[in-house]
């Protein structure tokens, strides 16, 4: 399996998932589709920073909402 290097904790195989076929889209939309508590997706998005397989960006600069998206490699993982 091409992520078992990440060593991925639960949670953050459903987020994968959801990105793939919703990549862009905002917190609240993650931990509604994954059933994810709010407070709990936001270390498991951490996480998965850390381990370059997502980026979270500001919508705008005065914006409170984030669009969280895969990165290539991620996505080359999905194909």
């Amino acid at each position: 399996d091409a992520l078992s290097p990440y060593k991925l904790t639960a949670g953050q195989p459903k987020v994968l998932d959801y990105l793939g076929k919703h990549n862009g889209c905002i917190q609240k939309s993650i931990a509604t589709g994954c059933q994810i508590e709010p407070a709990t997706l936001t270390g498991i998005l951490s996480r998965m920073e850390e381990k370059s397989l997502l980026y979270v960006k500001q919508r705008t600069e005065t914006s409170v909402l984030y669009n969280v998206y895969l990165t290539d490699e991620a996505n080359d993982f999905k194909k």
